[in-house]
């Protein structure tokens, strides 16, 4: 099966949701005329994230009338798009949201909220507490949220739990600047071959630009096969829209032909970590 999907790599206004939304669907419908049946945004795209106090001001439920136009957007299509999301006992969670049709099919709360360096998400966000599997134009598919993927657990569950395509949804800044490269890039790099490598899947990262405080935010949205390369790839620092297809039969042949996710010992772990927690 091939799948056509769009990257969005955009610049999103810190705290204007609704502006956020109308650019949100402005992608999607741009997407939909070059022939995407899924369009990806970044962490975040519907809010910015040096959010701090705002959070409750931005913050939606799952049902909130003012995510009508993107669920209709959604129709002929998937449409994957992040922002605040605060539950029924009101905590707020950054979250990840996929519209399939018309309907609201999954949604991915952030699990590992970083308070290193630049970050201090614990602060305003509750965690999330689960990494599960979900048809993606029926083909088996993971959410991660930016430092999820750092994890290698995170992976690595939504890996053993069939996902053929793993999808990172980032607001990374720009760090290590030289002139060869960025070091966010390099490291991104390798956490993303790992991913689908070890996990014979396509891995596709989606990470926002612009700047909001004085930090810049790097952009380089790309899509790795199920061996590790990078198939298709945007500009870093510029906004912009690019299509990359995937194909399921690639991921049988990387997974007949290495073969680590059949010989994985899921047992074996869980027994380990048990013994571990009982030491």
């Amino acid at each position: 099966m091939r799948l056509k999907l769009a990257f969005v790599q955009n610049r999103p206004v810190l705290g204007d949701l609704e502006g956020n939304l109308r650019s949100h669907v402005l992608q999607v419908s741009r997407a939909r005329e070059a022939g995407a049946k899924v369009v990806l945004f970044p962490e975040l795209g519907l809010t910015g994230y040096q959010l701090k106090d705002m959070v409750p001001v931005v913050a939606v439920r799952r049902d909130d009338p003012r995510l009508e136009a993107l669920r209709e957007a959604s129709r002929g299509l998937s449409v994957i798009a992040s922002g605040v999301e605060e539950s029924e006992d009101h905590r707020f969670f950054i979250s990840a949201f996929c519209w399939e049709e018309g309907e609201l099919t999954h949604v991915h709360r952030k699990v590992y909220l970083p308070t290193y360096g630049m970050f201090d998400e614990q602060r305003y966000f509750a965690a999330g507490d689960r990494f599960r599997t979900f048809r993606l134009q029926g083909i088996p598919a993971g959410l991660l949220l930016c430092e999820d993927a750092w994890h290698a657990s995170a992976p690595y569950l939504l890996g053993q739990a069939g996902a053929q395509i793993q999808i990172v949804l980032a607001s990374s800044p720009a760090r290590d600047v030289s002139r060869e490269s960025l070091g966010s890039e390099r490291s991104w790099e390798l956490v993303l071959q790992h991913t689908a490598r070890f996990h014979s899947c396509y891995t596709a990262f989606v990470n926002r630009v612009g700047f909001e405080d004085g930090v810049g935010y790097w952009g380089g949205s790309r899509l790795l096969d199920p061996e590790g390369k990078t198939v298709a790839r945007l500009d870093i620092l510029e906004e912009g829209l690019e299509l990359a297809e995937v194909d399921t039969d690639r991921v049988r042949r990387a997974r007949m032909y290495s073969p680590i996710l059949r010989d994985e010992k899921r047992w074996l772990t869980s027994a380990e970590l048990g013994r571990i927690d009982g030491e």
